[in-house]
């Protein structure tokens, strides 16, 4: 699931997907919901007389096996029909993207991570000090 972001572009182009390694994914369906399904991993152990351990996958649709994943419209509303179907639910429309939500980023700007200052001279550093050791002594004053 890593992003691979092009140059210039603050939406990055593809996404690693696929299966996990010494795993697979399995759904766990809700009675009496059966279009909400829970994901689960499940995860082989050494010894062949034992069960595979199961864990919550919160890994989404990025692990599954032959996944088509269109960054720019962004992941299927799987849980819209389960929604809709909540008579009491109030929805909204959401808010705009701000730039403290991307770091910073603005829309039109483009997605450099940021570069790290030059270092110092040790000159310019200070006195270098053991954490470990005491503090210095003080001169006494004249």
């Amino acid at each position: 699931m890593n992003i691979q972001p092009k140059a210039g572009s603050i939406v990055p182009e593809t996404v690693t997907t696929g299966p996990l390694t010494g795993s697979k994914k399995v759904y766990y369906t809700v009675p009496g919901h059966p279009d909400v399904q829970v994901p689960y991993r499940e995860i082989s152990v050494s010894d062949p007389k034992e069960p595979p351990v199961r864990v919550y996958d919160a890994s989404g649709p990025y692990t599954e096996t032959d996944i088509g994943i269109d960054l720019s419209k962004g992941l299927k509303r799987i849980r819209a029909p389960w929604l809709a179907r909540r008579a009491n639910l109030a929805t909204y429309a959401g808010r705009a993207v701000k730039p403290e939500d991307n770091g910073g980023v603005r829309a039109k700007s483009s997605c450099r991570p940021a570069r790290p200052s030059p270092p110092r001279s040790p000159a310019a550093r200070g006195p270098s000090r053991n954490m470990n050791s005491p503090a210095p002594a003080s001169s006494p004053k004249r």
